[in-house]
């Protein structure tokens, strides 16, 4: 689609909200969507789903876990956790999203998954928040590293901040996180020093490749062994360097056994 085309797809798609399920394995759940974020979710069937975003849940989320989201958007790797984890909690600063899950958890019930309208960040306060131009999927910090898809800022706004730590002493532990913050996952390690050190779980995080020395250094220094998020996880893919990578998958040394394979 030219880009011309698109553009105007985006802004025409920018308050639409539907109904859909899930796929048949995570049992059709009810979910809403918006392409105001993502003009893929318009897609037919099961193809409106991230795949890898489904393979996380599917290889690293187990019955008794309890799973964060942080930066939950849509809600797209959220529900499907929710539906094989005991408790999963969504992270997400931006109202029109929140409003969405929120209508997702009252089409599941029975499912326990509850939603956070705040920013994770490296300390407690307020910062600015960017809506782009193009799809809320670039929603992010104003002080975070800037994405290259956002198309510009469309609007501002302040949102709570809170940091991984903070939340710990409120929320039940994880013992699966999966962050996609924009550019801000150096700030959100910043402030996770004690569920790093004592917590231990296991996180799949997005990186700007700008942070990616920061994030590094702050997990090994941690005693996290790191990979590529896709594949089977393997003492030949643990690497130091992760500036190439996208999604990187974080694991404590001492649990490492356990997701060989996985």
């Amino acid at each position: 689609m030219p880009l011309s085309l698109r553009s105007l797809a985006e802004r025409l798609a920018r308050n639409f909200v539907f109904k859909t399920r899930l796929p048949e394995r995570f049992g059709r759940r009810v979910i809403w969507l918006s392409p105001g974020n993502h003009l893929a979710v318009l897609k037919l069937g099961d193809r409106k789903f991230v795949p890898d975003l489904l393979n996380f849940v599917e290889r690293f989320v187990e019955p008794n876990d309890v799973v964060w989201d942080i930066g939950a958007n849509m809600g797209l790797f959220a529900l499907p956790a929710a539906t094989r984890a005991s408790h999963t909690i969504a992270f997400e600063p931006d109202p029109f999203n929140v409003r969405l899950i929120h209508r997702t958890m009252a089409a599941n019930p029975d499912l326990k998954l509850d939603a956070l309208a705040v920013a994770v960040s490296d300390e407690v306060g307020t910062a600015r928040f960017n809506i782009p131009v193009r799809g809320r999927s670039a929603n992010g910090l104003a002080h975070a590293a800037p994405g290259t898809q956002t198309g510009g800022v469309r609007q501002q706004f302040s949102v709570m901040t809170v940091t991984i730590d903070w939340l710990l002493d409120r929320y039940p532990a994880p013992h699966f996180v999966k962050c996609d913050a924009e550019g801000a996952e150096a700030m959100i390690l910043r402030g996770a020093s004690k569920m790093l050190a004592d917590v231990r779980p296991v996180v799949v995080v997005e990186m700007a490749g700008e942070n990616a020395e920061e994030c590094a250094n702050i997990f090994l220094q941690h005693d996290y062994l790191l990979m590529s998020a896709y594949g089977p996880v393997s003492a030949d893919g643990v690497t130091d360097d992760i500036s190439e990578l996208w999604d990187v998958l974080a694991i404590p040394r001492e649990k490492f056994a356990q997701f060989v394979g996985r």
